[in-house]
C-alpha cells in the first residue's frame, strides 16, 4: 500500500477500466463534466514538450484538456510561472496532493493573489483543516477528498459532505483488524487475486451502511497515517516527503 512500499502486481484491462470509472464517477458527483479543463499537480520532474523538445515544469495535454504541473519543482519562481499559465488556462478543477496544493496556495496568499475553481480534488495524503481553509480562501471553492491506493481494491473512496469516505461495494470488500488496519479483497481483478490484502493503512469508523448523505453501502470516517512532511532543498525547492 501507499503507506509502505507498493507491491508489484498484474492488473487486467477490465479492472483498470473500473478504476478509471470509479474516479470519474467521484468527479461527476461533484460537478465534473466531459470537456471541463483541469490542472493537476503531478508527481513528476520536468516535462519534455513534444512541440519544442524543451524541458519545462509544466505541460499541456490539449486532447484531454489537462495542464500538468510538476510538484517536484515547488518554488517561488516556479509558482510565479504556474500562476501565469493557470490564468490563461482557466481550469475548472485543480487536482493533487494536499501538501503540493498547499505550498502553491500559501504562495498565492503571501502575494495577495487568487484563482477561481469549481472544486479542488485532493488525494493520497492526510487532508488537514488548515489546508482546506486556505484552499477555500485563495481558490474560492470547496475541497473534495478521496482515499485510494494502487493495488487492486479500493481505488477511489470519495468523501461526502458529511466527511465520510464511501467504498464502492462492486469493486472491493473491506475489513478492519482489531488494531485498525485495513484489509481489502478485490472483487474484479482476475489477473492476480488480492484476498484480505493488508494495505498498510489504518482507518477509523468502518460502517456497513447508513450515512446521512443517503448513499448506500460501506464507508469509513477517517484515514490514519499518510502524513507527509515538507522537505526544503538547497536550490529553493520544496517537495512533499510522499
Amino acid at each position: 500500500g501507499t503507506t509502505g512500499a507498493s507491491a508489484g502486481f498484474y492488473i487486467d484491462d477490465a479492472a483498470l477500466k473500473f478504476r478509471e470509472a470509479e474516479l470519474l464517477l467521484h468527479w461527476k458527483r461533484n460537478g465534473f463534466k466531459a470537456g471541463f479543463q483541469k490542472a493537476i499537480f503531478y508527481r513528476a520532474g520536468v516535462f519534455v514538450n513534444a512541440d519544442s523538445k524543451s524541458k519545462s515544469p509544466y505541460r499541456y495535454d490539449l486532447a484531454r484538456k489537462i495542464l500538468y504541473l510538476s510538484s517536484y519543482y515547488s518554488s517561488e519562481e516556479t509558482f510565479e510561472k504556474y500562476y501565469e499559465v493557470m490564468q490563461s488556462w482557466k481550469a475548472n478543477f485543480l487536482l493533487g496532493l494536499p501538501s503540493s496544493i498547499y505550498l502553491f496556495a500559501l504562495y498565492l496568499k503571501q502575494k495577495s493573489l487568487k484563482l477561481n475553481f469549481k472544486y479542488v480534488f485532493s488525494s493520497s495524503e492526510q487532508l488537514y483543516q488548515y489546508q482546506e481553509e486556505i484552499f477555500n480562501e485563495v481558490f474560492n471553492c470547496k475541497t473534495i477528498d478521496h482515499y485510494g491506493h494502487c493495488e487492486p481494491g479500493n481505488f477511489c473512496a470519495g468523501r461526502c459532505k458529511y466527511g465520510n469516505y464511501h467504498i464502492n461495494p462492486l469493486t472491493s470488500f473491506s475489513e478492519i483488524t482489531s488494531t485498525g488496519k485495513l484489509l481489502e479483497t478485490s472483487l474484479i481483478n482476475r489477473s492476480q487475486p488480492f484476498i484480505r490484502y493488508e494495505v498498510g493503512d489504518q482507518i477509523e469508523g468502518l460502517q456497513i451502511d447508513g450515512c446521512e448523505c443517503g448513499r448506500k453501502g460501506p464507508y469509513f470516517k477517517k484515514v490514519l497515517g499518510r502524513e507527509s512532511e515538507i522537505i526544503s532543498l538547497t536550490d529553493g525547492r520544496q517537495i512533499s516527503s510522499i
